[in-house]
């Protein structure tokens, strides 16, 4: 069992070639075991790179990336896949078999696992993402819903220790999104590690028990929810848009002097309890 950090940033720092600045700026951080940490920010501030590096895509220009206190310079990303499973934001590079049966068993193949178990771990994860009816199906003729799903299930055969996600909200209405966050907070509960890139602070506010905000490459906030949305300069400087139960309760703060809330649950408290108080 881990005791110490699951996954560790040490001082990282990225250059793209040919670039005279840098992406990454001294970024360091620890995780462990079993959080759900969300990672925000503006629009090229380097969270997508800062992901890419945790799967070995790209490799830091400077710094360590630890997964239990292994340096992961060097594994292979073949390696690193087995350890930190990655949801792209488009499905469809993600996706290349004839089939999501094919989708989820190709990797296990690779891995070279006896085809009793291949069988037994494909069929556990279609059916725990809700697939197993469209196992025969071609990636290609789902729906954004479907594939996001899809790819998950081929990250989880691999029983890896820590996902993440990339923007999980990208071309999904909420009725396509909502199974998938299900599966997300099922896993998480199940004690798997989540990082979630993401821009929809609801959807921050509604999974997440720690968010991390990177502005211009540089870790400007890591702490829980609350406190990023309780920090108006920090808000402000990172270009942030507040959850919509926060805008709420705010506008009601001004003319009816409620008290600022993140989650409906405390709004509906708040709302019943004057309520009451006029009966």
């Amino acid at each position: 069992m881990t005791t110490g950090p699951l996954l560790e940033v040490r001082d990282v720092e990225f250059r793209y070639p040919g670039k005279t600045e840098n992406t990454l700026h001294n970024v360091s951080f620890a995780v462990t075991p079993g959080e759900f940490i969300a990672l925000v920010g503006p629009n090229g501030a380097g969270k997508t790179t800062l992901a890419r590096l945790l799967i070995g895509i790209h490799r830091p220009s400077g710094g360590r990336i630890l997964m239990e206190g292994q340096d992961i310079s060097g594994l292979t990303v073949a390696e690193i896949s087995h350890r930190i499973g990655f949801l792209f934001q488009n499905p469809d590079h993600q996706l290349f078999e004839d089939t999501v049966w094919e989708e989820v068993v190709f990797a296990l193949k690779n891995m070279g696992l006896p085809q009793e178990e291949i069988e037994d771990r494909a069929n556990e994860v279609l059916e725990f993402c809700g697939l197993q009816h469209l196992r025969t199906r071609a990636p290609e003729g789902l729906s954004v819903g479907e594939k996001k799903r899809a790819a998950v299930a081929s990250v989880l055969a691999m029983k890896t220790d820590v996902l993440v996600l990339d923007e999980p909200t990208t071309g999904q209405t909420w009725s396509h999104l909502e199974p998938l966050m299900a599966i997300i907070k099922r896993l998480n509960a199940a004690g798997k590690t989540i990082f979630m890139i993401t821009h929809d602070m609801n959807l921050v506010v509604d999974y997440a028990s720690r968010v991390m905000v990177l502005v211009g490459g540089r870790l400007c906030h890591d702490g829980d929810v609350s406190s990023l949305f309780t920090n108006d300069e920090l808000i402000q400087s990172s270009h942030i848009e507040l959850p919509a139960v926060l805008r709420l309760s705010r506008a009601l703060e001004k003319s009816h002097g409620f008290r600022p809330c993140l989650t409906t649950s405390d709004l509906v408290t708040q709302v019943l309890g004057r309520l009451q108080c006029r009966t």
